[in-house]
């Protein structure tokens, strides 16, 4: 079993910087080259022998990446075989330039599609008297050759015409004996942009199902439930990876983001299983590969990587798996779970976020934890690329909005403070909140009270240490008891600054002749803020009578 590192922690902390970053595939002060999709907004449906049809056909042009028109083939009449096709083309460029790389988001059923694959791709062209025709290159979608089992599998394919196509046909061909269906989410092209939907969010896409590891088996218990649950921003609902048997196949999940990461990125998984994870090794069965488009970033990174850490919350029943930031810039992550003896049959994902750097200037390090006299000026964190900028802000999600690139702290009161810095990526704020956590602090000593004295005594000190801020003048307003008993309000004079520290008091004639408890309030500032005021007491006790002595 593979051995990993675990912190207990009672509150969740962004891990967001734990490299020295050396070196990055885009120059330092510029952007990674940005990519939107221009999806196909215009699609005919055809089948052959009734038996044969397409459901929902405008879903596979209406830009959503959840929904799909399903393509749906049986054995037709005395055997006839039937099939259902989709033609796809794009209103804005009438024309498929031949070497355009066109992807298309396709559901496997859970057939027999593994084994006897019969899903065609194919560009389409005017032929002899403007009838529609083939291209040359058809490709068939083999999900043997994606290395995927029979499951709810999703895949993004990419088919390349080697002609000029007008259009491009998605075609499910019947099986002798068998009924197949294929779902058709989404088919686009990728086109250079300057910038991006933000409406669209930080994930753009999830790729999910069953991934073979060569074992080549028939039927798994194996793949993801409900997958965009892992991304919905709710805490409180998942996607359930499914390993069955464990050693068949891996469950896989792949986030699509909205654009590649940056040095300072990080990705955040919240995972949980229904029970304590305090002695489970999440690690266990789990990997992490980083892609750009469609190539592979490094090698998968599992147990064994100084880049996974794991996170338990206080009650030990969730954990996040952290990627640590990467010199290497990703799109997207494949999460897979399985292949192994001794994972867990299930394993729930809350969140995949991505996260970024959002150490304050003035914290010590990443966790934004700091101490500050009331009225210092908290100033956001200072961008480290051309693509990022920050916002203050006064809740973890929503909230409002704190104006300018600092926090004045003199307009709050003393006591741990919460804000949260807002990444604005791209002209996007997609990217999940840091927290900075303050303890804003007043001007305030520690003093020595009650001072005790007799009636007889006239003067009296209060002993003192500063705590903290640094005051450098004291007030002392008294009870009315106090005053009525003669003694005086002291305005706003300087600490003494001689040691022993102490404030001095002097006690009128007239509270001598009443002893009892005198009280005030003391109250200490520097030269930016004042403090809270903090009680003081002068008990003056009765003088005891002197003994009489008699000499005999």
């Amino acid at each position: 079993m593979h051995s990993f590192r675990i912190k207990q922690i009672f509150t969740l902390t962004l891990l967001t910087s734990l490299l020295v970053i050396s070196e990055f595939n885009v120059a330092k002060g510029q952007c990674p080259a940005l990519t939107k999709r221009v999806y196909a907004n215009n699609v005919s449906a055809n089948t052959t022998l009734l038996l044969s049809s397409i459901d929902n056909s405008g879903l596979a042009i209406d830009a959503d990446p959840k929904t799909a028109a399903t393509l749906n083939c049986v054995v037709g009449v005395l055997g006839a075989l039937g099939n259902a096709s989709l033609d796809f083309s794009w209103s804005s460029s009438p024309t498929i330039k031949a070497g355009t790389a066109v992807k298309i988001k396709l559901g496997m059923g859970n057939g027999l599609l593994g084994v006897l694959p019969n899903l065609t791709v194919v560009g389409l062209k005017k032929g002899f008297l403007g009838a529609t025709v083939e291209i040359s290159n058809k490709s068939t979608v083999s999900p043997t050759l994606l290395n995927l089992l029979p499951g709810d599998n999703t895949v993004e394919y990419t088919y390349t015409p080697e002609e000029d196509s007008f259009a491009i046909r998605v075609n499910l061909g019947a099986v002798v004996g068998l009924a197949q269906t294929a779902k058709v989410f989404d088919v686009y092209t990728l086109q250079p942009t300057t910038t991006l939907d933000c409406t669209k969010g930080d994930v753009l896409d999830i790729i999910y199902g069953v991934k073979d590891i060569g074992i080549g088996a028939l039927s798994v218990t194996v793949g993801v439930e409900n997958p965009w649950n892992s991304v919905d921003g709710n805490p409180d609902t998942y996607a359930v990876m499914h390993t069955g048997a464990g050693i068949l196949a891996q469950a896989r999940e792949k986030i699509i983001f909205s654009s590649p990461s940056l040095p300072t990125d990080s990705v955040k998984i919240i995972t949980s299983t229904g029970t304590s994870l305090l002695n489970i090794n999440l690690l266990t069965g789990f990997s992490i590969q980083r892609y750009l488009g469609d190539t592979p970033v490094g090698v998968p990174l599992d147990a064994s990587s100084n880049l996974l850490i794991v996170k338990l919350f206080a009650n030990n029943t969730r954990a996040a798996i952290i990627l640590a930031p990467t010199p290497s810039s990703y799109d997207r992550i494949e999460i897979l779970y399985g292949g192994v003896a001794g994972v867990l049959s299930t394993v729930n994902i809350h969140e995949v976020q991505r996260v970024t750097s959002t150490k304050l200037p003035s914290a010590i390090d990443i966790d934004n934890n700091i101490a500050v006299c009331k009225g210092a000026i908290i100033s956001l964190p200072t961008p480290l690329d051309a693509c990022t900028t920050f916002e203050w802000y006064d809740a973890p999600v929503n909230g409002n909005l704190i104006p300018g690139t600092s926090i004045n702290t003199s307009s709050y009161s003393a006591g741990i403070k919460k804000f949260y810095i807002q990444p604005i990526r791209n002209s996007c704020k997609l990217l999940t909140r840091g927290i900075a956590t303050v303890t804003i602090n007043e001007p305030a000593i520690n003093i020595i009270s009650p001072q005790s004295l007799c009636q007889d005594v006239l003067s009296t000190t209060f002993p003192f240490t500063i705590s903290n801020c640094n005051p450098t003048q004291y007030n002392i307003i008294w009870s009315q008891e106090a005053l009525n008993a003669g003694f005086t309000n002291v305005d706003f004079i300087n600490l003494p600054g001689t040691l022993p520290l102490s404030i001095p008091i002097t006690v009128p004639g007239r509270a001598t002749a009443n002893y009892g408890n005198y009280q005030g309030m003391i109250t200490v500032k520097n030269a930016s803020t004042t403090g809270s005021s903090i009680p003081i007491n002068v008990i003056i006790k009765q003088t005891p009578e002197k003994p009489t002595v008699t000499l005999k």
